[in-house]
């Protein structure tokens, strides 16, 4: 059984890596809604590259109607199966994951807060995957809403894991 699962919020407890990317990102914040895009430097984090994206918020008329992967690392393009490079979401993925990412993106753009998600993948007897999504807002300087995101994708196999309960019930504990 394969779930995915939205937090209020961010959960208690999430991978280091996830941890260290959010703290960045509100460091460049600061005080305002949102950092700007042009302070962003990916290259901040080269051991992250592989989970690392940027997605541009295509608006018409003041509502994001469609959204388009400017970047995304190795390890994205082999989770999905697929080169998303300068592709849309909505030619990606299927019409029931697309629903769930457009509520998390549009509770995104609507908060300017960062966005966490996780997917848990049993389908292996005995073995689960954790992969773990943060999306945070960026823009351009002095915007009220965010024209893309940033975001850091991670998985993290384990065998016969042991859960935890946390905002996310499926949360992998390694002690």
């Amino acid at each position: 059984m394969n779930r995915f699962e939205r937090c209020q919020g961010l959960p208690k407890e999430m991978h280091p890596d996830l941890q260290n990317f959010i703290k960045f990102w509100r460091n460049k914040k600061g005080s305002r809604q949102m950092p700007d895009i042009h302070e962003i430097d990916l290259l901040e984090f080269p051991h992250l590259s592989g989970g690392l994206f940027i997605i541009d918020i295509i608006y018409e008329n003041d509502r994001p109607i469609r959204f388009q992967y400017r970047l995304a690392g190795k390890e994205m393009v082999e989770t999905i199966g697929t080169d998303v490079n300068g592709r849309f979401l909505d030619e990606i993925f299927p019409a029931e994951s697309y629903q769930i990412l457009m509520e998390d993106y549009q509770d995104a753009i609507n908060s300017c807060e960062p966005r966490y998600m996780s997917y848990l993948e049993t389908s292996a007897p005995n073995a689960m995957i954790l992969f773990e999504r943060l999306l945070l807002p960026v823009g351009p300087e002095g915007a009220d809403r965010p024209a893309y995101f940033v975001g850091l994708h991670t998985r993290t196999a384990k065998g016969t894991a042991r859960i935890a309960d946390s905002c996310h019930p499926f949360a992998v504990r390694t002690d």
